[in-house]
């Protein structure tokens, strides 16, 4: 058993194919599989289910693919160690973030890791939260950015760094604009615009709305979009206040919050718990505070 064998296991159980995983893993069909049938006899398990069009896991076969997939990332973090020894805040930093975060902080992010952080080349991944989780927990990415709590949290440890208040976005003509402030009652009978099922906004929207239901013709792919949306008439959304500084004419915001309570966002960075990176995270995190 090598590294290289639980590479070839764990690419068939991506690809659900052995043409394919060879493919990618730039060897030959029969070197992949011979190579994967002397696991399975050294293991003396049946990993794959084989017939002419199908490659399935069995269920030991899933736990062994998931075990194979932690021993690849710690063996990439050996190299990680290796190289981090001599200047920890160099090299590739892989970093996700949200699409309600990305747009606002991206630009500001590079801009100081460029000049604070010379020998550090930061890339940035936008996707969703259920992505970025798997990148992060794969090893493809050092940290994720993004709204907490969040779930699946196993093996994984966040670093709370700011809170960010909500606000409603309307147009300056509306009725509520002469409002010092925006309570949930108010929004009883208003459209409200939200992101898709897909954006983690979604559900803090519907959270700060309790039973107000959400608008079903309109749901947006991105905050911009909402804005315009909200531009043109089409209703009210709640947006974070980093939104804030970019708004179309004609477009107020809101404070929204109850006497007693204001509505935000604990936004955090989330890493790995066994992560080597801490002390590139340490300076992204002062890097991101210094950028509210």
């Amino acid at each position: 058993m090598n590294l290289r064998t639980l590479e070839y296991l764990v690419k068939v159980a991506e690809t659900r194919h052995f043409s394919k995983a060879a493919n990618q893993c730039c060897v030959t069909q029969p070197t992949l599989s011979t190579q994967l049938k002397k696991l399975e006899n050294h293991l003396g398990v049946i990993i794959f289910e084989r017939d002419n069009k199908n490659v399935m896991l069995t269920p030991l076969g899933a736990k062994l693919v998931n075990q194979a997939k932690q021993v690849l990332l710690e063996a990439k973090q050996l190299k990680v160690i290796a190289k981090n020894s001599i200047n920890p805040l160099s090299g590739k930093y892989n970093l996700g973030i949200i699409p309600s975060i990305g747009p606002y902080l991206i630009p500001h992010l590079l801009q100081k890791t460029k000049t604070q952080l010379k020998d550090l080349k930061v890339y940035v991944v936008e996707d969703r939260v259920e992505s970025l989780l798997d990148m992060l927990k794969n090893g493809q990415l050092d940290a994720v950015l993004l709204s907490t709590p969040f779930g699946n949290k196993n093996h994984l440890s966040k670093k709370v760094l700011f809170n960010e208040e909500f606000f409603v976005a309307m147009q300056e003509n509306h009725t509520l604009a002469s409002k010092d402030f925006i309570k949930i009652e108010d929004l009883a009978s208003e459209t409200m615009l939200a992101l898709d099922d897909h954006h983690c906004m979604r559900a803090q929207t519907q959270d700060i709305l309790t039973n107000k239901p959400l608008s079903k013709e309109f749901k947006a792919s991105s905050l911009a979009t909402l804005k315009h949306l909200v531009a043109q008439g089409h209703g009210l959304t709640i947006i974070p206040k980093m939104v804030c500084n970019d708004l179309p004419s004609g477009i107020i915001i809101k404070p929204i919050h109850t006497n007693e309570d204001k509505f935000s966002r604990e936004v955090s960075l989330v890493t790995r718990q066994l992560c080597v990176r801490n002390e590139a995270n340490n300076a992204i995190v002062d890097i991101i505070k210094n950028c509210q």
